[in-house]
């Protein structure tokens, strides 16, 4: 209210006491037959009966006001709350994740469970790690595969990426105790295995393989509908098998930098592999003899395809009970 509001109001109030006490004074005097104690005493009376008056009202108008007030207050803090939670929801689906996942020493069920409905529901999928050890036989499981497949991972021929990444595995109780030459040895056998499976998925979906000479202290797998991020210094992550996991929503801000970057990481790489329905295994090792600068022969992929069918049974017929 402003200043001219609050003085027209004074003004008014003081005009309706003077009009109303001028014309009281008036209506008394007509009766000349009433004496000065009489119209004391009915002043007095009117006093009286004025103030039981205003008591009721006060007690009344506090009460209607108090009521008033209330709900104004509720409104606004329901309409505030609403606001708040409106900006929170954001706020949490933009930075915060969905679901964290502990680190462990098997297969979770919940994580992986979640990982392949993701997928299935996926035209894209992209995994950027060390090792995709466990996409081909995700892929090989999945109800509905995805149209389009992009992997980054270390190459073999990446010496100083090798050996960072096996010492970053050397706490893990299967491997304590062994040299560190051979974990080197077997780890750079594991991706070519890897690879060769990839290869074998050809027939499911194109698969581009981007090799990156990067420290690999994540995982990240990527979906039309979330990123789930394998967090290798995560809590006990160092000690399990399986790492400390996150899951963002796609309109984190998280997801649509990694969707991204890997994108990008595919478009401005000098040697891609690609996989396509009509690449040959005589294709596959001139393409690795280029990558990566190991030469094998047809019985090397032979000897790693049955390799993996071994070493990957297990997930398998994990990834099998989940159904």
């Amino acid at each position: 209210m402003s200043a001219l509001q609050k003085k027209v109001m004074l003004y008014a109030i003081a005009l309706a006491y003077v009009v109303t006490f001028a014309v009281g004074i008036f209506l008394a005097l007509l009766d000349e037959s009433l004496t000065g104690r009489e119209i004391a005493s009915a002043i007095g009376l009117n006093l009286v009966a004025s103030a039981i008056f205003a008591t009721f009202f006060a007690l009344i108008a506090t009460r209607s006001q108090d009521q008033t007030v209330q709900a104004t207050l509720r409104e606004s803090f329901a309409a505030m709350s609403d606001q708040v939670i409106d900006r929170a929801f954001q706020a949490n689906s933009t930075y915060l994740p969905q679901r964290t996942y502990p680190a462990t020493t098997g297969f979770d069920p919940v994580f992986n469970r979640d990982m392949q409905q993701a997928m299935a529901g996926s035209t894209f999928y992209a995994c950027s790690g060390p090792n995709p050890w466990y996409v081909p036989a995700r892929l090989r499981e999945s109800d509905n595969p995805p149209d389009q497949v992009v992997v980054r991972m270390i190459s073999p021929a990446f010496d100083k990426a090798v050996r960072r990444r096996v010492a970053d595995r050397r706490l893990l109780p299967r491997l304590r105790g062994v040299p560190m030459e051979e974990m080197i040895r077997d780890y750079r056998d594991s991706l070519l295995t890897a690879l060769v499976a990839l290869f074998d998925c050809r027939d499911i979906c194109p698969i581009d393989v981007v090799f990156a000479e990067e420290s690999a202290v994540t995982r990240h797998e990527i979906c039309d509908n979330g990123v789930f991020i394998a967090w290798y210094r995560g809590p006990d992550s160092q000690t399990k098998t399986f790492p400390h996991a996150l899951r963002f929503s796609s309109d984190a801000l998280l997801y649509k930098t990694l969707r991204l970057d890997i994108l990008r990481a595919r478009e401005i790489a000098d040697r891609v592999l690609t996989f396509r329905a009509a690449t040959t295994e005589t294709d596959l090792i001139a393409a690795l003899a280029t990558c990566t600068g190991d030469i094998l022969d047809h019985d090397d992929i032979a000897r790693r395809r049955s390799k993996y069918a071994t070493e990957a049974a297990a997930f398998v017929r994990h990834l099998r009970s989940l159904n």
